[in-house]
């Protein structure tokens, strides 16, 4: 056989065993992904139901119970708990590696989260003496995520470093730079080796824990931190030596109004073009903003917060969205047909015109210009507003 045919043969060979390695990996994959959450759900339940069982016995709903079998119960219910946090550490690991996860990104404040979230362990923290030292901007930082998977995020960094510090102090810091919203949990807790550091983010890992009593984890709390920064488009890094305390500090995009709103109608037409589906967008224009402004810029910024806040209260489902750039706000309403659209903005208009009328500053009231962009039928026109003509 000539030398180049037999090449030729010997490449379609490899590429061949190339191309059934790959399905044999795609379907591994999938099969521990169904493992996964198939045992996961299976496994809720029941447990669900045992921690009740236990926790009723030692409310002693049932009757007295003495202080050995209290103890025994207590030491039950806890490693239960920690089971379901085992299995719910799964379930968000499955999710985050599958690109299942399903994030709802909106404006969150990111400095009254983490003051929620820091209040959230004041009890743990004061038992262990430990001082919080917050390093805040005073301007209101806002960032473009899913405000239930960000506070996920804080809650993790901030378990981790109350847990692993025993005495001394936790320092979280936030602030811009070089066009991204970085913040930063420090503590002086025992710290990571060096040889340690590049497994940081692998499952089921954990450094400086011993046997025995004392505090213990899942290993899957910075594994799920850095899929759910990463999914966000974010970064996140860690510093950290033994003895000498850890540093993670991550990092967020800081997109624009019109690139946050872009992304989110992006994102809408993608979804209800795979499932066939619609929805519909309201833009709302409030004619005198531009006089308000120069009135009063603080009074015209609280009075538009406070008209956004009254929108949000009024929809009547968990994935419609308010967005607000100045005196313009857009409701995006997921399977929000364009015949129903105009019922939802009539009742729009309303809870708008009572929020402006128990407002001293907008008591000569608003005249609200409205448009209704619905998907399939106004394909092309939001087509244009992703191009960039907001």
């Amino acid at each position: 056989m000539p030398l180049g045919i037999k090449n030729i043969f010997s490449a379609k060979k490899k590429a061949a065993e190339l191309r059934l390695e790959i399905e044999r990996h795609i379907k591994m994959e999938k099969l521990k992904d169904d493992f996964i959450n198939t045992v996961s759900h299976e496994l809720r339940t029941p447990l669900s139901i045992t921690k009740e069982a236990v926790s009723l016995v030692l409310e002693k709903v049932q009757g007295d119970i003495n202080e050995p079998q209290t103890e025994i119960l207590t030491i039950a219910k806890n490693n239960i708990e920690r089971l379901a946090r085992i299995i719910n550490g799964l379930l968000d690991v499955s999710k985050i590696e599958s690109g299942k996860i399903e994030l709802r990104k909106e404006d969150v404040e990111f400095q009254p989260l983490i003051r929620e979230v820091v209040r959230s362990f004041d009890a743990k923290a004061r038992e262990k003496g430990i001082e919080w030292r917050l390093s805040l901007p005073e301007r209101t930082i806002v960032a473009y995520a899913d405000e239930d998977k960000l506070a996920q995020i804080f809650i993790n960094l901030i378990d981790n470093a109350v847990k692993f510090t025993s005495t001394g102090f936790i320092e979280i810091r936030a602030g811009e730079k070089d066009g991204q919203l970085e913040c930063s949990i420090r503590d002086s807790g025992i710290g990571i080796a060096a040889d340690d550091l590049p497994k940081i983010f692998d499952r089921f890992t954990q450094f400086g824990r011993k046997d025995g009593p004392g505090e213990k984890g899942t290993g899957l709390g910075l594994s799920i931190v850095k899929g759910l920064v990463e999914i966000h488009g974010g970064e996140i890094r860690v510093e950290s030596a033994a003895g000498k305390g850890t540093d993670v500090t991550f990092a967020l995009p800081l997109l624009s109004f019109e690139e946050r709103l872009q992304e989110y109608l992006a994102g809408m037409i993608q979804e209800a073009a795979d499932r066939k589906g619609v929805f519909s967008l309201i833009a709302f224009s409030v004619r005198e903003t531009a006089g308000l402004w120069i009135r009063s810029p603080e009074k015209t910024e609280a009075a538009m917060k406070e008209l956004e806040q009254a929108l949000r209260k009024s929809l009547r489902r968990r994935a419609d969205t308010v967005m607000r750039n100045q005196g313009r706000f857009y409701l995006i309403l997921p399977e929000t047909k364009k015949s129903d659209a105009p019922f939802v903005l009539e009742r729009m208009k309303e809870n708008l015109k009572l929020a402006a009328d128990g407002n001293a500053f907008l008591r000569d009231g608003l005249t609200l210009e409205a448009e209704i962009l619905s998907y399939p039928e106004d394909a092309v026109e939001l087509g244009k507003r992703l191009a960039g003509r907001i």
